[in-house]
């Protein structure tokens, strides 16, 4: 009866052990599955967020042609601005020449004033 008794036991425990592993085997197996649509959410969010970085990237690509393209009309207006600043020194010093010369032409009609017509 031994050998009866034990043989039952251990199909009892096998079908036991068998039966736990199974649980096992199944809780493991939702444990990935849930892992697995984790990641493939991740998946999905990290494809956005470097859709957005692209975007951002080439707006950034823009704004920096854009910087580039007003630092060149900047560079522009400058040139103009100093050649302006020439000619207004140019200006400035011929009319200072004007005024002095009609400063010496009223000396000379002061000092030497013309003979009115009778």
């Amino acid at each position: 009866m031994n050998a009866a008794i034990y043989s039952t036991l251990i199909g009892v425990l096998g079908g036991g052990l068998l039966g736990l592993l199974t649980f096992q085997f199944r809780t493991i197996t939702g444990g990935l599955n849930r892992i697995s649509n984790q990641l493939t959410d991740q998946g999905e969010r990290l494809a956005r967020v470097e859709a957005i970085t692209q975007n951002n990237g080439e707006r950034l690509a823009r704004v920096e042609a854009t910087a580039q393209n007003n630092g060149e009309r900047l560079g522009r207006i400058e040139a103009t601005v100093r050649d302006q600043g020439e000619r207004l020194g140019r200006i400035e010093a011929t009319v200072r020449d004007q005024g002095e010369r009609l400063a010496r032409i009223e000396n000379k009609l002061d000092n030497n004033p013309p003979a009115e017509a009778a």
